[in-house]
Formats: C-alpha cells, structure tokens, sequence
C-alpha cells in the first residue's frame, strides 16, 4: 500500500491558501476535530472542498471508508483513487464492484470486546430498523411506547444468549429461526431448532453464569414468550420481522450475511484500504441505507477499539448528503474520534436536513450537539436562511467602523456598529464553480483559533478541475 509509516498527531496535512496568497497549514490533529461541510444544490461543494479534502487524505496514505447517497459517488472515488496513485488500495463493495464480498455484522460484532453482548446486539438490531424507517417516511420505528422496544430486545437477546451457550452461530437466520420455533402454534418440524439449541445449551453449561442464562432462557422461550397475549405476541413478532426482512431477503441476504470477506472489514482501512459501500440510497432506497448504516456502525465500533500512536495510521469517514446516515450515536462516537485518528466529514446541502433526518425530542439540541463536534466548518452557497444564520451567529459580530455622506454637512462622516462580521446574506454570493466562474468554487472555512488573516474565517477557493489536472500530469510522466 503506502510508503508513509508514521503519521504524527502534528504532521501537515493539507495547506489552505488564502485569496491572498497565505498559507493556512492544517494538522491531522486539526482535521480528526471533525468536518462539516454545507453548500446548496449546485454550489459546487462536492466538486470543491469535498474534493480538495479527500485528495489530501489520498496523498498521505489515509484509508477510510465512503458511503453513497448519489449513484456517481463510486466514479468521484475512482477519479481521486487515480489521481493520487491509489486505485491498488480501492475497494468497492456493492452490486457493481468487481468481487463478490460480503459482509456480516453479527460476526464481526462478536469479535469486539463486548460485541457478544445480547444487550448490545438487540439495541444495534432495533436501531437498524428505525434508521430504514427515517428513510423511508415511515417514521422512527414501530411506535413511541417504549414497551415495544424493550419487549423485542428481549425477544433478540434471549435468542442470542440460548445461540452462544449452545455454540451456534450468532446470526439473524439463526435468531429468526430460534423465534420461529418458539411460537406456539408452529409444527413439531419448525420446533427442531429451538429443542437442539436448548439440548446444546444444556449440555454445554459449565459455571454459574451459564446456569443461570440457561435458566432464564429456558423459561423465557418455554413459559414466558407463549404466555403473551396472542395479539401483543404478534406485535413483538411484526417488529422482528421489519429488522429481519431486509437481512433475509435480496441485496442485504446476500452481501451481509453469512461470511466476511476480508477486504471489506473495517480493520482493512487501518491498513489503508479505502472502502466504498456502494450501495447508493438513490439505487436501493430503505435498503441501501441499512446496509451503509450497518457498515458505518462496525466501522466505528472498530475504530473505538483500535490502540492508537504515531505509526498508527489515520482513517476517514467521508459522507456526503449525510442527513440520509446520522443518528444519535454519531455524536458520541466524535466526542472520541480525535483521539483514534479518525477524520469525520459529513456534508449536506443544508442544517435544515439534520433537523428533518433526526427522530424524537429535542432535535435541535441534538443537531446542535453533533455540529459543535465538528469543528471546521466549510459553507458554500446557500439560500437556506437556518443555515446562514446560524453561521453568522457562528463567525460572530464585531465594532465596525463605517463612513456615509451627511447630506446637511456636505462632508462624509464615519461612525461605528455592533454587527455580523459575516452578514448572512453574503453565504448565497459565493461563487459556485462552472465555466463562468473559471471552474473556481469559493468555500468560507470557519474554525477555532485563528488564521494566517487574524480571523476565525476565511474564503478559499477550490479548483474543480484538481483530480483531473493531476491524473494528466502523472500521464505525461
């Protein structure tokens, strides 16, 4: 793969140079404080900045992975993989990639610490389905009650605890069918499976802790579960059946279950793999966005895990149009990601979607919490009012001495305001790419501290051209 072997937390990754000519030199530990990137339809955002940050992460051997909401994203990655000598450490999982991969979350869970955990499982299970919701429309799950969730959790994590004492694989067929066979109307053929996993389990108890699992899920499945009454039993099987569906029918039965192909798990980027789920929401709709959900979850879970100096090797998450991908747990997981080298770049065309996308109370706290953890932000063109006017509020306002002609004096006078440095309406302005604006697109990067101008903020303007200018170059090499 690369030839870098140390990438220090104060290494330069990236410089930002000024309109005026001044370097502005960006620090990995700067770019693992986060990304978040804005601009509206057509403001050249992904064709810019998006561009520009991951050409630079290519160049000094970061690996990562890439979610697709648009159906062109896999060609963009294509382009920046050649451009910067790449394309050997490319990895496009998904229908159109050139291998056959797959990717079980089950399994790769149970490889963390703590992975195994039934509690752990059910809760990843139940967040999956509500993500396919948001998704869809459908809204935030099932229902509001909590009883719903917490009867089902218990559904799973029994399932899971009767499959790991009885050493059988820990998989939604496997969880599925321990349900199946645990409803009472069911034949004596469909009950097979729970009978032998309970054989298993008993014979396979060897210490308190195992008696006591054994015990508890052995009530749960022969008295507990059929002792529900028929119609919430129901319910709880209707909520199972919208988690397990997806994973036993088409795309994500046949890319995310059974096995784990190397070259897609998640370690493979700290080794400098740069793997793209090419499972685009505009191509796969509900689905597509499960199986990326899924893949970030691992991905996270793994970079958490992972022990981290200077010879440990930074990693990215790149998203674009995210406000299809977060949740709730993004933000607890960039309270740390700094710490593990991880770069999180989250775009969308507008803050009004993270308000939109997230489910339950308190939204705008929510939203506001996970954009405080990132803490560069870019901000192309936009009209959206929410979005600019949090920005100025962001930049901040300042004394600012003006000068006007006083009509009764003849003479011009100055005086002095308390304003926006950064007016909201000077967000729509800037340039947005294309031949008009010589293939320029202007960005304003607003971060902590200050820049090479003495300010918070500046505007930079990004090439559109850049991957292709250096893929012809390295041609007449």
């Amino acid at each position: 793969m690369g030839e870098i072997n140390n990438w220090p937390l104060d290494m330069h990754v990236m410089n930002l140079k000024d309109q005026e000519g001044r370097d502005n030199f960006f620090s990995l530990n700067r770019c693992a404080e986060g990304f978040s990137v804005t601009g509206g339809v057509g403001s050249g955002k992904t064709s810019g900045s998006l561009q520009f940050l991951a050409l630079n992460f290519l160049k000094r051997d970061f690996g990562g992975i890439v979610l697709t909401a648009k159906t062109d994203e896999v060609d963009n990655w294509i382009e920046y993989c050649t451009a910067t000598d790449r394309l050997k450490d490319l990895v496009i999982f998904g229908e159109h990639g050139t291998d056959k991969l797959c990717f079980d979350p089950m399994m790769f869970m149970a490889k963390l610490p703590g992975g195994k955990n039934a509690q752990n499982l059910s809760a990843l299970l139940i967040s999956l389905s509500k993500m396919g919701g948001r998704i869809t429309g459908a809204g935030d799950g099932q229902s509001q009650d909590p009883f719903w969730d917490a009867a089902c959790r218990r559904l799973i994590g029994n399932a899971v605890n009767l499959l790991q004492l009885a050493q059988i694989d820990v998989s939604i067929e496997n969880i599925d069918n321990i349900i199946r066979a645990a409803q009472p109307e069911v034949d004596i053929e469909v009950k097979k499976f729970l009978n032998v996993c309970l054989s298993q389990a008993f014979i396979n108890k060897s210490n308190p802790s195992d008696e006591r699992i054994f015990k508890n899920v052995k009530n749960y499945f022969q008295v507990d579960f059929k002792t529900i009454p028929e119609k919430t039993r129901g319910s709880i099987l209707e909520i199972w059946r919208s988690i397990a569906d997806p994973f036993l029918n088409d795309l994500l039965a046949e890319y995310f279950m059974g096995s784990i192909s190397e070259d897609v798990s998640p370690d493979m980027t700290f080794e400098g793999k740069i793997i793209v789920v090419n499972f685009s929401v505009k191509e796969y709709f509900e689905v597509g966005a499960i199986a990326q959900q899924v893949y970030k979850i691992m991905f996270q879970r793994a970079v958490e895990r992972r022990k981290v100096d200077d010879s440990a090797r930074p990693v990215f998450q790149f998203i674009d149009e995210s406000h299809y991908f977060i949740t709730e747990q993004d933000y607890l997981f960039l309270t740390t990601a700094r710490s593990k080298k991880c770069i999180s770049v989250y775009a969308t065309q507008q803050i009004s979607n993270y308000y939109a996308s997230l489910p339950g109370t308190k939204v705008k706290d929510k939203v506001n919490a996970f954009l405080g953890s990132l803490i560069t932000k870019i901000i192309h063109s936009t009209t959206d009012y929410v979005s600019n006017d949090l920005y100025a509020k962001l930049i901040g306002k300042s004394y600012q001495r003006l000068q006007d002609f006083n009509a009764s004096t003849n003479k011009p006078e100055q005086f002095w305001r308390y304003a926006y440095d950064v007016e909201p309406t000077e967000f729509g302005k800037l340039k947005t790419g294309t031949e008009d604006n010589g293939f320029k697109v202007e960005g304003m990067v607003v971060s902590r501290g200050k820049w090479a101008n003495g300010r918070s903020f500046m505007t930079l303007q990004f090439d559109q051209h850049s991957a292709k200018k250096m893929i012809k170059a390295m041609e007449k090499k």
